[in-house]
């Protein structure tokens, strides 16, 4: 309730759009998280950490195409922070075993 306060004053603000996406995220509703990290983007939020959280949504979406190009993509931006993560990751989508 306290985000989207925060948007209603702010429809600008990005970590808003962020948060709600992570909130959506955590109450499984994946279609959702993927439009607020969406906007969140759009409005300037971090992109290495807005694709990290689109990979891990889409995956979680079974939308593994998606998720390797949003991981990779975090890769791309902030390879210091989202290398081992995001590869791994791909790791087990390609290696579902």
């Amino acid at each position: 309730k306290t985000f989207e306060e925060a948007v209603l004053r702010n429809e600008r603000d990005s970590t808003a759009y962020y948060y709600l996406g992570l909130i959506a995220y955590n109450n499984g509703d994946y279609i959702t998280a993927e439009t607020y990290y969406r906007t969140a983007l759009q409005l300037g939020a971090d992109a290495g950490t807005v694709n990290w959280a689109l990979g891990l949504t889409a995956y979680a979406n079974s939308k593994h195409g998606d998720a390797i190009k949003y991981l990779n993509e975090a890769m791309r931006i902030s390879p210091e922070k989202y290398k081992e993560r995001c590869t791994e990751l791909i790791n087990r989508i390609n290696n579902p075993d």
